[in-house]
């Protein structure tokens, strides 16, 4: 997790305790040696930058789903209102979305930067007190940092709609998340009236569940 280590007033950032876009805070100059906590904040991040380009993940060895498992619950996750905040120049963040691979254009994900890192911070992000990054906000709880596939699948009840009540609903979301394990590629897509195939194959899906014929 890329920790910001700053505090928010409106729009506002604490000079303090982030370096100028130079890399260096005039305000911490002095005449006497000062500590400079940041530079080790920084060297952490420029490690896991190096980390991820090279390929190594030492978060847990976490490894990517396979596509099947990614599109369902990328599909779950945006059925019971799971998000992720990220920030566009967080290491770990890019390591994060390359575990769900293509399936992760239709996870809930909320930049905290959208104009620049130097120009804002989000208001959703700051509504939600977000510090790190990525930070998850799954069922009302938040969770900090980089999650296995089987973690969020866990954290997030997989299998169990959190939305509806509805047995015709619950019904429909079971047989979505079958039917997405099987065609990944229409995650995020409708089926078409020239997919009669793929309709059937829904339905049969659907008769096929327990409580949902």
């Amino acid at each position: 997790m890329v920790n910001l280590n700053f505090n928010i007033r409106g729009q506002e950032k604490v000079a303090a305790s982030i370096p100028s876009t130079h890399g260096v805070n005039t305000s911490a100059l002095s005449a006497k040696p000062v500590k400079k906590p940041w530079l080790s904040r920084l060297a952490t991040v420029g490690t896991l930058a190096v980390i991820s380009a090279i390929g190594i993940d030492c978060i847990g060895l976490v490894k990517p789903a396979v596509g099947q498992t990614a599109a369902s619950l990328a599909y779950h996750l945006k059925q019971t209102g799971a998000k992720m905040y990220s920030a566009y120049w967080c290491p770990v963040c890019r390591r994060q979305a390359q575990l769900f691979g293509d399936a992760f254009s239709q996870v809930p994900s909320i930049e905290c930067f959208p104009a620049g890192r130097d120009r804002g911070f989000n208001p959703q992000c700051q509504n939600v007190g977000i510090e790190g990054f990525p930070t998850w906000v799954i069922g009302g709880r938040t969770y900090s940092g980089m999650m296995s596939i089987e973690k969020i699948a866990n954290l997030s009840n997989y299998g169990t709609p959190s939305n509806t009540n509805d047995p015709v609903k619950i019904c429909d979301y079971k047989a979505d998340l079958r039917f997405y394990e099987r065609n990944p590629q229409m995650l995020g897509r409708k089926i078409s009236s020239t997919q009669s195939d793929l309709a059937r194959e829904w339905q049969g899906i659907r008769r096929n569940i327990r409580g949902c014929n």
